[in-house]
């Protein structure tokens, strides 16, 4: 799988790094599996780090991430950072409008540093 997941209890921050080549299947999978720690860590934020990920995702597909992590697995983050290159900062944006309906706190981000200072976490 192409994630790497960190729970930063400092920061009360769930941190997962993409790396290498993925699919939204996989983010499909890391969501399924990750269900425990949504549940053992409510309240924490989410740092979504998908700079280094080479992923293709249609707006569709964006929909089901967004369902998958939102609605059915009923996880809650006060704020929730996605970190994407340049390019795939459009469909990041549309991620983040699906998260809004939620009440989670969302923004993109095209460095680390920005994100991992806009949720409080010291570099």
């Amino acid at each position: 799988m192409p994630y790497d997941v960190h729970i930063d209890h400092t920061s009360r921050t769930i941190v997962v790094t993409g790396h290498g080549n993925g699919s939204t299947a996989d983010t499909l999978q890391l969501i399924a599996g990750q269900q425990e720690t949504f549940r053992t860590y409510p309240g924490y934020n989410f740092l979504y780090d998908a700079y280094d990920l080479e992923i293709v995702s249609t707006p569709a597909e964006m929909l089901d991430v967004a369902h998958a992590l939102f609605d059915r697995s009923n996880a809650s983050f006060p704020k929730f950072a996605i970190v994407v290159p340049h390019a795939r900062l459009q469909l990041a944006r549309m991620f983040i409008a699906l998260a809004h309906p939620y009440g989670i706190v969302a923004d993109v981000f095209s460095d680390i540093g920005e994100a991992r200072q806009w949720l409080g976490i010291d570099s």
